[in-house]
């Protein structure tokens, strides 16, 4: 659920971002006038490209220096290591690069649902036990 909730996360920022370059007419985005220059595919590639950058910008910074993404946010969960405790910076790099292998989110639909960024990370995903709601009267 985390992956649907962060993809859709970050593909509506990146998309709106594309939507206010166009809009703006300045360069946000690197690809801005490669379509013109070098034709249709290689700006397919580029914006492909741009979006698994953004992807892994925002992975990184969430979960190495905020400590969570937006999807763990929503589902009341957080990564830990093997052993129960929050996981090394190092880890959470390993987590966030093998977040890039392809056939990462299709890994959940296994016996074990349990992501091979995960695996290769030796990280989990856990709910979290003490989590307090405050109702907004």
């Amino acid at each position: 659920m985390n992956f649907l909730i962060d993809g859709t996360f970050v593909l509506s920022i990146y998309l709106s971002a594309l939507l206010l370059d166009m809009y703006m007419g300045r360069p946000i985005l690197v690809v801005k006038d490669v379509h013109e220059a070098f034709g249709l595919h290689l700006w397919l590639i580029l914006m492909i490209l741009t979006l698994i950058l953004f992807y892994f910008i925002y992975y990184l910074i969430c979960e190495v220096f905020l400590g969570t993404t937006f999807g763990q946010h929503v589902s009341a969960t957080k990564v830990v290591d093997m052993n129960g405790e929050k996981p090394g910076r190092k880890q959470l790099l390993l987590r966030t690069l093998a977040r890039l292998i392809p056939i990462d989110p299709f890994t959940f639909f296994a016996r074990q649902p349990v992501g091979l960024h995960d695996k290769l990370s030796g990280t989990r995903l856990v709910f979290k036990q003490d989590v307090k709601r405050r109702l907004l009267f």
